[in-house]
């Protein structure tokens, strides 16, 4: 069974912190005059990073190695992970809407972010077809 190297997750989410400190510079200077506390955005997004670099590479496992459960894992990880911070952006943001519709159109974002690619992957891995 293959398992990916910690070497190569530990430079994804060294990686993954580097960026997220780079994107929070582009949150603070745009945040002035909201209700959205960068502080609390770059904690989530730094705390997040480990969990999504784990995630990812659970896809990789569960695609090498044919495995749904291990797949559906890292997908439902990733994408969580991911998302983290901006459902704080979408919960902490003012504007007209209310939360409820923030939140509706982050379902819609999540579910539009993952049909198509877990159905092209499902078909490819499961189908007993290899393009090796």
């Amino acid at each position: 069974m293959w398992k990916t190297p910690r070497k190569y997750l530990l430079a994804g989410v060294l990686t993954l912190v580097a960026w997220s400190l780079i994107r929070s510079l582009a949150v603070w200077t745009v945040s002035e005059g909201t209700s959205v506390d960068v502080r609390v955005f770059i904690a989530i997004d730094i705390i997040s990073v480990a969990p999504y670099a784990i995630g990812l590479s659970k896809i990789v496992e569960g695609a090498v190695n044919k495995s749904l459960s291990l797949l559906a894992t890292g997908i439902v990880v990733a994408l969580l992970s991911f998302m983290a911070p901006y459902f704080y952006l979408f919960w902490s943001g003012q504007s007209g809407l209310s939360r409820e519709v923030y939140f509706g159109i982050a379902i819609v974002m999540i579910v539009m972010f993952i049909a198509g690619p877990v159905r092209v992957v499902y078909s490819k891995i499961f189908s007993g077809k290899d393009d090796r």
